[in-house]
């Protein structure tokens, strides 16, 4: 808050956070860039710990700490604002013409080098290799009832709340929207929410990492909407292995291409982010991982859940459901490393996300919910959980796309697609909004049934889907 009420004086000439290098590297950043060399005062610089080392204070990485430029004679009027909020501030040096980098500790230069050194570095050609790994998998033997059980009690589906209980997620009393659904919601105003996601799939990713990078943009892309919220930003976090590893290169170069584009289809830009290399254990390298936060923004009295509401709703799938379960959780469980990564369509994904907020603005629909993770088994489970209520689902009436088995209809985890309940007297106006979609049960009772393959109870799906606790020994 404080940063932005300085900005907006129009006094600070430069702003930098102290992230990666901390005040070496936001400092030589900010005076090497503009052609300018730099004088530190590295003794001056608040220290939270004794005896530190004039290296330990300007490479240190503590958070929550900004550099700011500002010339000698606004110096007071900025300084009122970091006291009015009652932060600590100091003045850490100031900026020279002659392009150096010097640094003082007390009445001891401990450092005085050219500043291109720092500001202008050597850019590192690393060698790109591509791979290829996706091929057809075949899906083993299993029924719907075995897969469903054991898809549901895998952790990475399993209900977090355990988890996110762990932190007050209500603090200032703004929450409108928890944990646990598509995306939370803050309230700004009297008016409007903003809306969080993040998401990524590493499995994805490792198979097919440019569809991987887009998949985790579309994904908090439909997460959003599926709230009601219009997206707004993004923020990325990219984790990978050594860049010194030829393939691991490519990955990552595959992963900027596909955020790119993802973006670019949205029309969204990322205002943030970060890039963290050389994750491995033992040698062993950690597989492409692209996380991507996404901001949106909605009316609150749009908001919208994903849990079933009334019994006799329809239920329709929106989106086509294709062979894509390379890296979904089905073949996680079942020991397969393989198969097809689910391809990103980012025309299709952005009409399907405009259809579903435009239901929603519209009131056609009672509860959304995004297909990801364990595909339409899942996603179902998870609203009728939420809701306390049953359904009733043929699952012969889903849109498909080439020859898939009843296991490979519920738990592909192709994109673009939504879950969502309604009143069936806006049946025909929903069908106008979208080009595939298709009613596939009804909202009913206490069991969660797939006709013809598997039918249980409400009870015993909470069991296995709320099972963490039981897992952690709490």
């Amino acid at each position: 808050v404080a940063a932005l009420e300085a900005r907006k004086t129009g006094k600070v000439k430069a702003l930098k956070d102290l992230g990666g290098g901390g005040l070496t590297c936001a400092s030589s950043e900010m005076a090497g860039k503009k052609g300018f060399g730099a004088i530190i005062y590295a003794d001056r610089v608040p220290q939270r710990e004794p005896n530190m080392n004039p290296m330990e204070v300007m490479i240190s990485e503590s958070q929550e700490r900004m550099l700011f430029a500002v010339r000698k004679e606004d110096l007071n009027e900025i300084t009122k604002i970091f006291e009015k909020y009652e932060l600590e501030w100091v003045v850490v040096g100031e900026t020279i013409e002659k392009p150096r980098y010097i640094v003082y500790w007390g009445d001891e230069k401990v450092a005085d080098l050219p500043i291109d050194l720092l500001a202008d570095v050597p850019i590192i050609e690393w060698e790109a290799k591509p791979y290829s790994i996706e091929k057809e998998v075949e899906t083993p033997e299993i029924s719907v009832e075995e897969a469903l059980i054991r898809v549901l009690s895998s952790p990475n589906v399993i209900d977090k709340e355990w988890v996110y209980r762990q932190y007050d997620h209500e603090v200032q009393g703004r929450t409108v929207l928890k944990p646990g659904l598509d995306a939370a919601v803050l309230k700004i105003n009297d008016e409007y929410g903003l809306a969080f996601v993040s998401d990524g799939n590493p499995s994805y990713s490792y198979l097919n990492p440019c569809h991987g990078a887009m998949s985790a943009v579309a994904e908090a892309v439909r997460n959003l909407v599926s709230v009601g919220a219009r997206p707004l930003a993004l923020v990325d976090n990219l984790n990978f292995a050594s860049p010194e590893r030829p393939e691991v290169y490519w990955s990552f170069i595959e992963t900027i291409k596909g955020l790119r584009d993802a973006a670019k289809a949205f029309s969204l830009a990322y205002v943030s982010g970060n890039v963290s290399f050389y994750n491995e254990v033992g040698n062993k390298p950690i597989k492409p991982t692209p996380v991507v936060a996404a901001l949106g923004r909605v009316k609150l009295e749009n908001i919208t859940t994903m849990d079933f509401k009334d019994e006799g709703d329809l239920i329709a799938i929106v989106g086509v459901t294709k062979k894509e379960l390379g890296g979904s959780e089905l073949y996680r469980v079942l020991g397969i490393d393989g198969g097809v990564a689910p391809k990103v369509e980012l025309e299709r994904e952005k009409k399907n996300a405009e259809g579903i907020l435009k239901a929603i603005e519209l009131g056609l629909v009672k509860a959304v919910h995004d297909v990801s993770k364990g595909g339409i088994a899942v996603a179902l489970t998870e609203m009728a959980l939420a809701g306390g209520v049953g359904f009733e689902v043929d699952i012969s009436k889903v849109p498909v796309e080439g020859e898939l088995s009843p296991v490979e209809v519920l738990f592909s985890e192709s994109q673009a697609r939504f879950i969502v309940s309604f009143n069936e007297e806006d049946l025909e106006k929903l069908r106008e909004l979208f080009d595939e979609f298709a009613v596939i049960g009804r909202v009913y009772g206490r069991e969660m049934s797939f006709k013809g393959y598997v039918s249980m109870s409400l009870n015993e799906m909470e069991r296995i889907y709320r099972s963490l606790p039981k897992i952690l020994g709490d």
